[in-house]
């Protein structure tokens, strides 16, 4: 019994730590959500204006068909994953934008119909 309690603890002894979480993209560090903000992932119809922004910017968003509105004011990039091998007439950008907002974004995004205006440039390095 004594034996079986040794190979036990032996046996437990040698497992491997857990893996640390992985790093996220510099692309998205210290882009905290505010209090009453959501991340929402854009598909912006434009790759070419995706590659104009920057984490930090603070952009509106506008979409519907057939008529174009804003959707939300004042959203900030969080981030813009890497975008994909060869030329994309579309990208992703994660915004910050208000709860009540999101929907609206959401439902833009499904129909294919999500651009931004650029309201203000983060601070360049």
């Amino acid at each position: 019994m004594l034996a079986g309690l040794g190979v036990l603890l032996a046996v437990g002894a040698m497992r491997a730590e857990p893996a640390p979480p992985p790093t996220p993209p510099a692309t998205t560090a210290g882009a905290d959500l505010r209090a009453g903000e959501v991340a929402v992932p854009a598909l912006l119809s434009s790759a070419a204006v995706a590659a104009l922004l920057s984490v930090g910017d603070v952009v509106d968003v506008i979409g519907g068909t057939p008529v174009a509105s804003v959707l939300a004011r004042n959203a900030r990039v969080l981030g813009i994953p890497g975008s994909p091998v060869g030329a994309a007439a579309t990208a992703v950008v994660v915004l910050a934008v208000r709860e009540s907002e999101a929907l609206p974004v959401g439902q833009a995004v499904g129909d294919g119909t999500v651009m931004v205006i650029i309201r203000s440039r983060a601070a360049r390095r």
